[in-house]
């Protein structure tokens, strides 16, 4: 699955990653991109190295990754932990889980604005990344993501072929971000610093191929996606199937 999200992500957005050298090769970190679009999830997976992506944990909002059961299905295989969006804050539930994820060694990715943001600005980052990493003091990777809003805005159903790139920025220690934040609490002032590092990713070169659409473009990304769907089908089908049980 995670192959052919990296395929139709090159194929029809031609997508670049800056700064995957950034990324710990020790010990895992949490990434804290920015919202703007529905594409910035899966945009951020194809990105991420395989050998990084399958040791990594999502935040999701309930409301959308339990919705129904094919978005229940992706998110048991993106091993995505829903939280509810609609209350301030973050629960102690949900921080448990992201905690637990972190102290057994899985990478975490986080949209600290909460939300999607309607305008493209970035919203206020709220302060439930803060309280889990100072429970459970992991690097932080600042990411930004550029160009999803133009592919897919917030109401529009289906994508656009718009250039996408992701900047992955050099890791943050919580404790440094904690003192150079402004607040009164210390996880206020960890997303505080948090955001200006999120912010500055703006500054840093972005989409750097020029697009020329050919055929092969055009079909390309057709024939994956219908090899995702069917995969997608037999997947569901085996599912209802018993998850593969064999019969005694």
């Amino acid at each position: 699955m995670f192959i052919l999200l990296k395929g139709l992500a090159r194929l029809l957005f031609r997508l670049e990653a800056h700064g995957l050298e950034n990324l710990p090769r020790d010990g895992n970190f949490v990434l804290t991109p920015n919202h703007s679009s529905m594409l910035d999830a899966p945009m951020v997976a194809a990105a991420l190295p395989l050998e990084q992506l399958r040791r990594t944990t999502w935040i999701g909002g309930q409301d959308v990754m339990l919705q129904n059961p094919l978005m229940r299905l992706v998110s048991r295989l993106a091993q995505v932990l829903p939280i509810d969006r609609f209350v301030s804050g973050t629960g102690v539930r949900e921080m448990a889980l992201a905690v637990a994820s972190l102290r057994q060694d899985n990478n975490l990715v986080w949209f600290p604005e909460g939300r999607l943001s309607r305008t493209g600005k970035m919203l206020p980052f709220r302060e439930g990344i803060g309280m889990v990493v100072e429970q459970a003091s992991t690097p932080i990777v600042p990411v930004y993501i550029q160009g999803t809003r133009d592919a897919m805005p917030p109401d529009q159903a289906l994508p656009s072929l718009k250039p996408i790139s992701v900047t992955f920025g050099p890791p943050c220690d919580p404790n440094e971000l904690a003192a150079q934040g402004e607040g009164e609490l210390t996880a206020t002032r960890l997303v505080s610093a948090l955001q200006t590092q999120v912010a500055a990713l703006m500054e840093q070169p972005q989409h750097t191929q020029p697009r020329h659409l050919t055929k092969g473009m055009v079909l390309a990304p057709i024939a994956l996606v219908g090899v995702a769907f069917a995969a997608m089908a037999g997947l569901i089908w085996w599912l209802l199937k018993g998850g593969g049980r064999r019969n005694s």
